[in-house]
């Protein structure tokens, strides 16, 4: 799940290890640390990593499996002042 938050080498490292074991879908948590500034602002640069991280696993033959938020909780405590 912490794909996103990677170093772009270690997360190169590990696509191309899936890759060489034949994984078809690795699993990402798209809101994780970072995501949003605010509550009502999200942080480009995440998003644009996120992205890139996606596009990478999809030119390695692998699906991008997207977890909205890692647990129940973390919707709460991510936009509390909703």
């Amino acid at each position: 799940l912490g794909l996103g938050r990677a170093g772009d080498q270690q997360a190169a490292a590990y696509i191309d290890a899936r890759a060489k074991e034949k994984f078809t879908h690795v699993r990402l948590l798209l809101v994780g640390e970072g995501a949003f500034r605010g509550a009502d602002q999200p942080d480009a640069a995440y998003f644009q990593q996120l992205d890139r991280r996606i596009a990478a696993l999809n030119k390695a033959g692998m699906f991008a499996d997207l977890v909205l938020f890692d647990s129940p909780g973390a919707l709460l405590a991510q936009f509390d002042n909703w």
